[in-house]
């Protein structure tokens, strides 16, 4: 996926979040080693009405020492999370959940994605641009960059990742697919199921308004 049409693959999946959100907490996983999504920061910060507090994460911060003049300059803060375990409570209630797997695989994406879905809040987005099974790109890069038989599992078909969305309480929103078979997928945290309520307000004395307080 070249950077213009990234950019403008990007741009329709965060103009959905920003439609729904506002103001917006970003949080990026495994933002490190060159796997920073500079796309997304740069296209928030196009939106001067927008106030936008963006958290990159990754397994240690070790991995951010070259960058991080930069970053704070770019007014990106840094945190630590391992996505295979449970996010910290400093990390918890994002509007945004940024993941950049389109170089490399993401290692146990079954145990990786329930917890990054953990991240956020309840109708806020995880937004994950990563490689597909069966296509050129994902088979290519798994056969050039994996050594281990079980980090292989790190590559989904589409019908894999929807399966496990739905898993993980994702709904999916959009998907977004390129010339190379490079897919982002923009998703949802499912909240409780709501059950409606049904109300007669035809009594004259009002007695349905102590209900509807109470609803």
């Amino acid at each position: 996926m070249d950077t213009k049409e990234r950019n403008h693959q990007y741009t329709i999946c965060l103009c959905i979040t920003i439609l729904q959100t506002y103001p917006l907490f970003s949080l990026q996983a495994l933002s490190g080693n060159g796997h920073l999504s500079s796309h997304v920061l740069s296209l928030l910060n196009t939106q001067p009405m927008l106030q936008v507090d963006y958290t990159a994460t990754d397994r240690t911060l070790e991995v951010f020492s070259e960058l991080s003049s930069d970053l704070e300059a770019a007014g990106v803060a840094l945190d630590q999370w391992d996505p295979l375990e449970s996010p910290p409570s400093s990390l918890l209630g994002a509007d945004l959940l940024v993941c950049n797997s389109s170089g490399h695989l993401l290692k146990e994406p079954r145990r990786v994605l329930p917890n990054m879905a953990a991240a956020v809040k309840e109708g806020a987005f995880v937004l994950l641009h990563t490689l597909l099974k069966g296509d050129i790109l994902g088979e290519t890069i798994a056969f050039l960059r994996t050594q281990n038989l079980q980090q292989k599992d790190g590559l989904l078909s589409q019908a894999e990742w929807e399966e496990l969305f739905e898993a993980s309480s994702l709904d999916l929103v959009a998907t977004k697919k390129s010339f190379y078979n490079s897919v982002i997928f923009l998703c949802r945290r499912c909240g409780p199921q709501r059950t409606p309520i049904v109300l007669s307000v035809e009594d004259m004395d009002c007695s349905w308004v102590e209900s509807l307080k109470v609803s």
